[in-house]
């Protein structure tokens, strides 16, 4: 069993429901998947340390996502994020943010917390 799973491009609107299934994984790749949403579920991967959501479409990310206290590097490039939520500050294993090409408005709040962190996040 990998520890990384690669889905880049199969053309989902969904993901199986066999990834969500907590087993260690540490890298998950869902990126160019026309999904608009990733469910709760995502917060039963606590061994995470990598997610790819680029392109994906999605437009917010479950509160759940906060539960990944594991998670070091979130790609989330070309989605219809808007609006990042405040917990995103409270990963504290957090060292990359991507969010270019995205609908933001400027850098939220949340993006200056982050920094002083030592996150260092791509606008």
């Amino acid at each position: 069993m990998s520890d990384r799973l690669d889905l880049r491009g199969r053309g989902l609107n969904t993901v199986p429901g066999e990834v969500w299934q907590p087993r260690g994984l540490r890298s998950l790749a869902l990126g160019r998947n026309p999904l608009g949403a990733i469910p709760d579920a995502i917060g039963a991967l606590t061994s995470l340390t990598a997610l790819y959501l680029d392109q994906t479409g999605i437009e917010a990310l479950p509160e759940a996502l906060g539960r990944l206290q594991a998670l070091r590097s979130l790609d989330l490039r070309e989605t219809a994020i808007a609006v990042l939520p405040d917990w995103l500050a409270e990963l504290p294993a957090l060292q990359r943010l991507d969010l270019r090409w995205n609908g933001l408005l400027g850098p939220p709040p949340v993006v200056r917390r982050l920094r002083a962190h030592g996150c260092v996040v791509w606008l």
